[in-house]
C-alpha cells in the first residue's frame, strides 16, 4: 500500500501522519517522542488531532475512541514501559501467552474489523489515567 503521508502540527510538533480506510498510519520517530517525552497526556491532543483529521480527509467518523487511541500509541513509543506497568495494574496479563507489546517504525491505529490489536486498547481504555500517571 502506498501511503501519501503529511505533517500534522500538534502543540507545535509536527507528526507524519497518513490515512486509508478505517485506519491511521503514524510515524513513530524522533518528533512523535519528543512531544511525548515531557508530557505524556498529549497523547491525548495527538489523538483528538488525528480523530479531526481523519474525519476531514476521509469523510466519515473513525470509530475509535481518543483514549484508545492515545494508549495505542503510548504502547508503540514506550512498550517496555507500558507492559511493565499493565503487569502492575493487572498482574493477569504476565500469564497470557503472546501478550508482548512491540516499538513499531509505523504505528498502524485501525477500527475494530481493520485492526487485530484494537480490542486489547479498548479494553485498557478506562486505565488510561492510571497508566499515563505511571508513566513518568
Amino acid at each position: 500500500m502506498n501511503l501519501n503521508y503529511r505533517l500534522l502540527n500538534v502543540n507545535n510538533h509536527h507528526i507524519h501522519v497518513a490515512f486509508s480506510d478505517h485506519t491511521i498510519h503514524l510515524k513513530n520517530n524522533q518528533v512523535l517522542n519528543e512531544l511525548l517525552k515531557n508530557e505524556a497526556l498529549a497523547c491525548r491532543d495527538i489523538a483528538q488531532t488525528l480523530k479531526q483529521n481523519y474525519q476531514e480527509q476521509m469523510k466519515r467518523h473513525l470509530n475509535i475512541s481518543t483514549d484508545s487511541i492515545a494508549l495505542e500509541i503510548l504502547g508503540h513509543v514506550y512498550p517496555h514501559k507500558i507492559a511493565s506497568i499493565l503487569y502492575t495494574i493487572l498482574p493477569a496479563l504476565k500469564s497470557m501467552p503472546g501478550f508482548i507489546l512491540d516499538k513499531t517504525d509505523i504505528i498502524d491505529i485501525g477500527e475494530s474489523g481493520y485492526d487485530s490489536n484494537r480490542w486489547i486498547w479498548d479494553r485498557l481504555e478506562p486505565l488510561y489515567t492510571a497508566i499515563v500517571d505511571r508513566l513518568h
